[in-house]
């Protein structure tokens, strides 16, 4: 009571009140500003543009003064990005970098399955290499595993690359990596991405292209065995091959949340599934998505997550077996029966 009454009698105090609002005001501005564009940028492809511009939109119509121009500022820089989005025009005859120069492609003929360059470069450990294109023939009967290959950020272990390998027995095993198409001289950027920057790439890999390079760079890689059902796991194949062709002449953007290295084959997984993974926090930040696959019972051990994940990892092995004529089993060659 008697500290009311002292407030009370503080001539001050709604002068305090007020600054201490407005400065509210300001940081809850501010803040809103950030994840509008954050949105607008990372959201490509699905609603959460449309989302930011809405609440935009409504707080524009209910602030006042500088808050209202604070957030038609925001509304005009949201709705630039959106336009400059939407008229951007994938292409396909951009300056590419060598590794990302040839796209797949897929031919089926009866049982046999014909991929077209297939890269199958060698690595140096100063980045240089010794390119090289091949065309390879599975025969789709041989078909019998799918691997998931998980590569975590180094700076972030939220986020990974992800990969999919085949495993078509004595026919070897074929890599698919689905990337931002990058020109000469381009890096990669989430920014970028956001922007229709890089076109969408499916690409065929041999093992030892995909993993070299990586583990000179000193990356660590996980490859995860999935369980999956024959029939399922040949349309799957299927599916992304079909897409492959169709990015041969209609060509699409990578998009850093709908259509990204995960995103991309999750989506033609659920096509199959009979519990989608769909578009959630664990596909999202995709670091995590093998421990989601393992807790769903979708990874082939016993083990948990954690041992799991020592006895499925093959980045120490890689240099070891560069010059193994056997480089899958090489690296594999360190699991047990019953992992």
């Amino acid at each position: 009571m008697d500290e009311q009454r002292a407030e009370s009698n503080d001539p001050e105090a709604p002068t305090r009140h007020r600054r201490g609002w407005w400065l509210w005001r300001i940081i809850l501005a501010a803040l809103w500003a950030v994840a509008a564009v954050v949105l607008t940028i990372a959201g490509a492809g699905t609603d959460l543009p449309l989302f930011a511009i809405i609440v935009t939109v409504v707080l524009v119509f209910t602030s006042r003064g500088l808050s209202r121009l604070s957030m038609a500022g925001v509304l005009a820089a949201c709705m630039a990005l959106v336009v400059a989005r939407w008229t951007a025009t994938p292409r396909l005859d951009r300056p590419w970098q060598p590794q990302l120069e040839r796209q797949a492609s897929a031919i089926v003929e009866g049982d046999r399955l014909t991929i077209r360059d297939v890269r199958d470069f060698r690595w140096n450990p100063d980045g240089s290499f010794e390119p090289s294109w091949t065309t390879r023939e599975y025969s789709l009967a041989s078909l019998r595993g799918i691997e998931m290959i998980l590569e975590p950020f180094p700076a972030n272990p939220l986020m990974a690359h992800t990969m999919l390998s085949f495993d078509f027995g004595e026919d070897g095993r074929l890599l698919l990596s689905i990337e931002a198409r990058k020109e000469i001289g381009e890096d990669y950027g989430a920014i970028k991405g956001g922007l229709n920057r890089f076109e969408l790439m499916y690409i065929f890999l041999d093992e030892r292209d995909a993993y070299g390079i990586r583990a000179h760079e000193d990356k660590q890689l996980y490859a995860f065995p999935i369980r999956a059902d024959a029939l399922r796991l040949r349309a799957f194949l299927l599916s992304l091959c079909a897409t492959a062709n169709i990015l041969q002449t209609q060509p699409r953007f990578y998009q850093i949340v709908r259509d990204n290295c995960t995103t991309a084959w999750i989506e033609h997984s659920d096509a199959l599934a009979e519990q989608p993974l769909g578009l959630q926090l664990d596909t999202v930040f995709n670091g995590r998505i093998a421990r989601r696959l393992h807790a769903a019972g979708e990874v082939e051990t016993d083990l948990s997550y954690e041992e799991a994940k020592r006895l499925f990892r093959i980045d120490d092995r890689v240099l070891d077996c560069l010059d193994s004529p056997d480089f899958s089993d090489c690296i594999r060659a360190a699991r047990t029966p019953s992992g």
